[in-house]
């Protein structure tokens, strides 16, 4: 990777993590010289990623992500407006957290949500990255995907063991995408946060394809094997509404 552009980057998450920085706050985050950081922001500055605040001095997000915001936004913006009414119902009617999941650029993405009023600490938050291998969101994407996409998708991918029960193992997880196929669902069962279990369902488009999911999820006691078997038969009746809205067919 370039390192600049690496250090670029890394700039713009840990504005989005700290909310602002000075210069030598960046610097000695990102372990550079002052006036090496100060260029990566002036760089920065003059596409508007960034920018200086008038009243702390300090460098914080620049409007032009709001742009570029929009943008991916308008890409995912139909499903997520079709996908909303059946996600506060789905929340309201099994009383859990419910997410929507996207696969774009190699990645799964959260792109909505909606909170129950349990308290315990949730995986998934918007905009966060969901890892294929371990998330029931990411893994009932990947179901519906060729092998040989999986297979290749894995060789450039971490598959890190988040707990005693993450799926590692290229053939285990194989045989695991075909169990969600076979059943219609994904679940995950500890493999991201320990305590916490995940369900997730397809949504296909018109043509039938799987680029998003549905989950809930919430605190592992209160998902055992009997409400796992009856929230996936929900889910997928409503993942089945949301797929019909885009112009899904059955056949």
């Amino acid at each position: 990777m370039i390192q600049s552009l690496d250090r670029g980057i890394a700039i713009l998450f840990m504005l989005k993590l700290k909310g602002s920085a000075t210069i030598t706050e960046i610097a000695e985050e990102l372990e550079i010289h002052k006036s090496s950081a100060s260029r990566l922001v002036d760089t920065l500055c003059r596409y508007d990623l960034v920018q200086h605040d008038p009243v702390s001095k300090k460098i914080r997000l620049g409007y032009r992500l709001l742009y570029l915001g929009e943008n991916i936004q308008r890409n995912t913006a139909r499903t997520i407006e079709k996908a909303r009414p059946f996600l506060f119902k789905l929340s309201s009617t099994l009383k859990e957290s419910v997410h929507l999941g996207t696969f774009y650029n190699k990645k799964v993405y959260v792109v909505d949500q909606v909170r129950s009023n349990k308290n315990y600490s949730m995986p998934a938050k918007l905009g966060m990255i969901e890892p294929t291998h371990a998330s029931a969101l990411g893994k009932c994407i990947f179901a519906y995907r060729t092998e040989d996409f999986v297979i290749k998708y894995i060789k450039n991918y971490d598959m890190q063991a988040f707990t005693e029960y993450t799926i590692t193992d290229i053939e285990k997880l194989l045989q695991h995408l075909a169990k969600i196929r076979h059943q219609g669902y994904a679940v995950d069962d500890q493999e991201l946060k320990m305590g916490v279990r995940c369900i997730a369902t397809p949504v296909l488009n018109s043509n039938s394809e799987v680029n998003f999911s549905v989950g809930i999820s919430g605190p592992a006691g209160d998902f055992i094997s009997d409400r796992v078997t009856k929230f996936a038969g929900i889910l997928k009746t409503t993942c089945m509404e949301i797929s019909m809205e885009l112009g899904y067919q059955r056949s």
